[in-house]
C-alpha cells in the first residue's frame, strides 16, 4: 500500500491538528484512534504526550495551540470537571476570538453534559457511524478559511480571561472592564479595572491558575503598591516641588532689590532660564533612573513585592516591575530550595534569633532587596522571597549573566545562584554577619 503524503502546512505552524484529551482510560483510547486515523491520511498531529518536559503543562498546550492549524478537543465527564482542561479550551477559544476564524474542532463520545459557555461551538458526535463523522472531521482540518460567526470578537474576550482565573461572576466583570473602556467609571476605578485586566493577560501568557481568593489578595497588594508608590515617581511631583521653591526664592530675591526695575525683560529672564534648566534636569534625572538605574528604581516597590511573592510561593509564581509595568514570571522554587538547604548555603544565618536579623537588615540592607517576610518559614524560603522580585527584574530585561555551569536553569542564572552571588559580592560571610554589626 502506497504511502499517503504529508499535506503542507502553512508557515509558522507545525502540525496540523493538536488532540487534547483529558488523562483517563476512555478519553486515552479514544484519542489514539482518532490520532491513527488523521495520521494515516497525511495529517502532522500533537497531543498531551508530546509535551516537553522541560515546561509546564499549561505552557505546552499554550505552545502546541500556537504551532498547530486546528485544535480537537474531546469532550467528556471528566474534562469538563478538569480545571486545566477548561482553561485550555478557552485559550483556544481566545484565539478564534482574536482571529474570527473557526479553529477549535470539539468531538463528543459519551453523554456528558455540555455547560452552557461551549454550546456556541458546533460538535462532531463520533457516536454516529464512522462514514458520517469522519469526513466531518477531515474536512473542517483542511478549511484553514472558515469564519465562526457565532463569535463576537470583543465582548467576550474578556468574560473567557476572567473566567480563567476561577471567576464565577464572568459576565459582569467583562461588563466593567467593557465600562471602563468607554469611560463611565471613575479615573481611579478605571486604572483598577485595567490593571486586572493587564494582570488577567500576564497570567494566560505565563500559563497561571490561581483561585479568586489569591487573586483578589493578589491585586489588593498590586493595587496598594501602585497607589502608594507610583504617584511620587511621575514627573509631575518633582517638577512642581521645584518650581515652587523656585518661584519663592525668586520671588524674595525680586522683591528685594530695585536692579531690575526699570527692565522687566531682564528682571524675569534668570528666573526663567532657572525654571526651564530644572524642568530639564528633572526630565532626564527621570529618564536616567527609570532605564538606566533599573536596580534604584526597583526599590521602591520592595517592600510590597516581596509581601506578594511570599503569599504566592506555594504557586510557583514571581511578580516583579520593570519601568512601573508588573509582570507574572513563572518559576519553580523547590529545586533551589533543596539545594540551599542541603549545601546550607545559608549557613550562620540560624545561629541568630529572627529578631535580631529582621534588625541587622532593616538597619543596613533592607533598603537593598527587601523586607523579610514576617513568616515561620526557614531562612531558605525567606531568602528566596526576598531576592524573587529582583532576580525577576533582571531576567526579564536579559541583564543576567550566563553562570559557568547550569544548574536549576538551562542556559542562565537560577534563584540560587543569583543569591549566591549576591552574598559573595558583599563580601560578608553570612557566619559573622551578627558580630559585623
Amino acid at each position: 500500500m502506497a504511502a499517503v503524503p504529508v499535506l503542507q502546512l502553512p508557515l509558522g505552524k507545525k502540525y496540523h491538528v493538536f488532540v487534547y484529551h483529558k488523562e483517563s482510560p476512555e478519553d486515552t483510547q479514544i484519542a489514539k484512534m482518532l490520532l491513527t486515523k488523521l495520521t494515516s491520511n497525511g495529517f502532522i498531529c500533537c497531543c498531551n504526550q508530546d509535551f516537553s518536559p522541560g515546561r509546564t503543562s499549561i505552557g505546552s498546550t499554550v505552545h502546541a495551540i500556537d504551532m498547530s492549524m486546528k485544535m480537537v478537543i474531546i469532550y467528556s465527564e471528566t474534562f469538563f470537571k478538569s480545571t486545566e482542561s477548561s482553561f485550555t479550551i478557552e485559550m483556544q477559544v481566545q484565539h478564534c476570538l482574536n482571529t474570527e476564524k473557526f479553529l477549535l474542532i470539539p468531538i463528543q463520545f459519551d453523554d456528558c453534559q455540555i455547560p452552557l459557555f461551549y454550546n456556541t461551538l458546533p460538535v462532531i458526535d463520533v457516536r454516529q457511524p464512522e462514514e458520517v463523522w469522519y469526513p466531518q472531521l477531515v474536512k473542517s482540518i483542511k478549511n484553514i478559511s472558515d469564519i465562526s460567526k457565532q463569535f463576537v470578537a470583543g465582548p467576550r474576550i474578556s468574560t473567557i480571561l476572567i473566567h480563567v482565573c476561577g471567576y464565577e461572576p464572568a459576565r459582569r466583570n467583562n461588563m466593567e472592564v467593557l465600562a471602563c473602556r468607554r469611560g463611565v467609571y471613575s479615573s481611579r476605578e478605571s486604572k483598577k479595572l485595567k490593571m486586572r485586566h493587564k494582570m488577567l493577560h500576564q497570567m494566560q501568557k505565563a500559563g497561571v491558575i490561581l483561585s479568586e481568593r489569591k487573586f483578589e489578595a493578589m491585586m489588593s497588594d498590586v493595587d496598594f503598591m501602585f497607589r502608594d508608590y507610583c504617584r511620587l515617581n511621575k514627573l509631575l511631583f518633582p517638577v512642581l516641588t521645584y518650581f515652587f521653591i523656585c518661584a519663592i526664592i525668586g520671588t524674595v530675591v525680586l522683591r528685594s532689590t530695585r536692579y531690575f526695575d526699570a527692565d522687566p525683560i531682564r528682571r524675569w529672564l534668570p528666573m526663567i532660564i532657572l525654571f526651564g534648566f530644572g524642568f530639564c534636569v528633572c526630565v532626564v534625572a527621570s529618564w536616567v533612573i527609570r532605564t538606566k538605574f533599573q536596580d534604584y528604581y526597583h526599590r521602591c516597590f520592595k517592600d510590597y513585592l516581596v509581601t506578594i511573592n511570599d503569599k504566592l510561593f506555594d504557586e510557583r509564581i514571581l511578580i516583579t516591575v520593570v519601568e512601573e509595568n508588573i509582570y507574572i514570571v513563572y518559576y519553580d522554587y523547590d529545586p533551589c530550595l533543596n539545594y540551599l538547604i542541603e549545601n546550607k548555603t545559608l549557613f550562620g544565618i540560624n545561629n541568630t534569633s529572627v529578631k535580631t536579623l529582621k534588625e541587622i537588615y532593616k538597619k543596613w540592607r533592607d533598603w537593598l532587596y527587601g523586607k523579610i517576610p514576617d513568616t515561620e518559614q526557614n531562612v531558605e524560603r525567606r531568602q528566596l522571597v526576598k531576592e524573587g522580585g529582583m532576580y525577576a527584574c533582571w531576567y526579564l530585561q536579559n541583564k543576567l549573566p550566563k553562570p559557568a555551569i547550569d544548574r536549576h536553569v538551562r542556559d542562565g542564572q537560577c534563584l540560587c545562584q543569583y543569591i549566591e552571588k549576591n552574598i559573595q559580592g558583599d563580601n560578608v560571610t553570612l557566619e559573622s554577619v551578627a558580630t559585623r554589626f
